[in-house]
This record gives C-alpha cells, sequence and structure tokens, in this order.
C-alpha cells in the first residue's frame, strides 16, 4: 500500500503539469485565425450538435456564432459552414483550387438531392 501511495502524489503532479502546458499552449497560438468554434465535449467532438436535420443544425450555429463556423468533429477539423453567399463566394474565390478535380463521391450526390446543392468534402 505504501508503494502506490508513493506513485500517488507524482503522477497527480505529472497530469497537472501535462493539463497546464495544454492549456498554455492552446491560449497562445494553437488556434490562431480559426473562425468561432462551438466548445467541444472530449471525445466525440461537436458532434452532439449535429441533429437528425443537419441543416437545421447548421442554422441554429450560424445564428448563434455567425456566418462562419468551423467544427471539429471527433478530434479532426471537418467541416466550415458558411452560412451566407458572400462567404461562400470569398471562400471559393481564395481557395479555388482546393475544390476543382473533386472526385464525385455517393454519399455527397445522395445528401445533395444528386448533385442539386452544393457541398464538399475532403
Amino acid at each position: 500500500m505504501a508503494d502506490v501511495q508513493d506513485f500517488a502524489i507524482p503522477f497527480l503532479i505529472f497530469l497537472a503539469s501535462i493539463s497546464l502546458v495544454q492549456t498554455i499552449s492552446a491560449k497562445i497560438g494553437g488556434k490562431a485565425g480559426l473562425p468561432p468554434s462551438p466548445r467541444a465535449l472530449p471525445i466525440i467532438g461537436r458532434m452532439h450538435l449535429l441533429a437528425p436535420i443537419p441543416h437545421q443544425a447548421f442554422h441554429k450555429l450560424s445564428t448563434r456564432y455567425g456566418p462562419l463556423v468551423y467544427l471539429f468533429i471527433g478530434s479532426k477539423p471537418c467541416l466550415l459552414i458558411a452560412s451566407t453567399p458572400e462567404v461562400a463566394k470569398g471562400i471559393l474565390k481564395i481557395s479555388e483550387a482546393n475544390f476543382l478535380n473533386r472526385p464525385k463521391v455517393a454519399n455527397l450526390d445522395y445528401l445533395t438531392y444528386g448533385s442539386a446543392d452544393f457541398a464538399t468534402m475532403y
């Protein structure tokens, strides 16, 4: 029992120092220049914000956070929501080369009603 107590205090100090370093590094320059984003849960990220009807969830997020919203799904940056035509035009104008020659994806075709709407996947 004494062996466990001998390692418990250094282990707790180690965990506290790791969390302190992560907090400081995130504040200094972790996400500089990114659009606003809602707070995330530890493992699932912001998946809880995606309702059964995604376009309504995206509208609710855009009314709260503005016309440009950045989302992580899990720990990966996955989604950038541009809710106004001006913002979408600016994104497409700046990063036009990233959107050229994308392969046709079956699930994207389904989600956009036979490509009648605009969406892109990386």
